[in-house]
């Protein structure tokens, strides 16, 4: 089975057209689980929430072409960004109108500048920390629900080939495989291809064989492959893996 590992960590995104204020950021931002974007305009910013999910977005409010208001205004306009988390922080001096509008337009906090990087990291963690949360329980709902399509496919079922698109169905969905196959053995003590995902004929051709248990078998153990270039059990079919890709 071939996997695709699904990236983990949370996307920040930081918004300002000055470089030097982007680099300070960053550097109080950084930590191992987070990925921190980095706009310097509100164009710019709105592309990155289209295409990514974000955590927290800290946004300046005095940008030119776009301020920050302005953009807030379009992120809580379009469904795929309303909901993205976001904090102002501005040079300017404090005027309440200002703040006020900064809250109106949906905005998390409004911080002035010089930014406290430790009440800056606080504020930043609880929506990192709340966004991996969800994306823990979404994962999970998910999981449930593929998981409950194949027991319900397999209690519909009346033969066993029955069950084998579901089942691969549910590895691609589950581990993100690209490809997959169930292979079973025959009285012959063959391992003969029953259903694939993603292999070719000369790949299920080549590896088509006699396994590593022999029918007498009652207790096999699982087989697993570190690394196709050196395990010598693979030996017979590495150039074919590698043609595949695998």
């Amino acid at each position: 089975m071939d996997t695709k590992a699904a990236p983990d960590r949370s996307v920040v995104l930081l918004v300002d057209d000055a470089a030097d204020n982007l680099l300070a950021l960053e550097a109080m931002l950084r930590r191992e689980d987070v990925e921190i974007l980095t706009a310097r305009s509100g164009r710019d910013a709105l592309e990155i929430l289209l295409a990514r999910d974000v955590a927290v977005a800290i946004v300046d409010v005095m940008m030119p072409e776009m301020d920050g208001f302005e953009l807030a205004e379009l992120i809580r306009g379009v469904d795929r960004t309303r909901r993205v988390p976001f904090l102002f922080v501005t040079a300017g001096v404090r005027v309440e109108s200002r703040v006020f509008t900064g809250y109106e337009t949906g905005a998390i906090d409004f911080l002035f500048k010089p930014l406290d990087e430790r009440v800056l990291r606080a504020k930043v963690d609880v929506l990192v920390t709340l966004e991996q949360e969800r994306r823990k329980v979404d994962r999970a709902r998910a999981e449930t629900e593929i998981l409950l399509r194949l027991a319900q496919a397999t209690n519909q079922a009346e033969t066993d080939q029955e069950v084998h698109d579901p089942a691969l169905d549910a590895a691609g969905d589950l581990l993100g495989a690209r490809r997959s196959a169930i292979r079973i053995l025959d009285e012959a003590g063959r391992m003969r291809f029953h259903a694939w995902r993603g292999l070719t004929e000369s790949c299920r051709a080549a590896v088509d064989g006699p396994p590593p248990w022999s029918p007498a078998d009652r207790d096999a153990r699982p087989v697993l492959i570190q690394d196709v270039a050196v395990d010598g059990w693979m030996a017979g079919v590495r150039s074919i893996l590698a043609d595949e890709g695998i």
